[in-house]
């Protein structure tokens, strides 16, 4: 059973959670308005500027899902643009 210090704790780790989800959809919007690529292009984008240099792979035969994952190569997802799409999805790095 959780204790109603833990559950505070939890409650107020939600909130600040729920706040930097809600800059997610906002984020994306921006850089794809930046870019003038699909949401797709730029999830792909930020796959491939991943600093562990990640290959994105995809599992798709549908020509138009192909045509807007091949739109992130018009992307160049600076580290800044990289890192505030990072901290918007609710991740933290130190």
């Amino acid at each position: 059973m959780i204790g109603k210090a833990e559950q505070y704790e939890t409650d107020q780790y939600c909130q600040r959670t729920s706040k930097r989800f809600s800059d997610h959809p906002r984020m994306y919007a921006y850089a794809c308005a930046q870019y003038g690529v699909s949401k797709t292009a730029i999830a792909i984008a930020w796959i491939l500027r991943h600093p562990a240099k990640i290959q994105a792979i995809a599992g798709t035969m549908n020509r138009s899902h192909l045509r807007e994952i091949c739109e992130a190569t018009k992307v160049d997802l600076t580290h800044n643009e990289w890192y505030r799409l990072y901290l918007a999805s609710g991740k933290y790095l130190p």
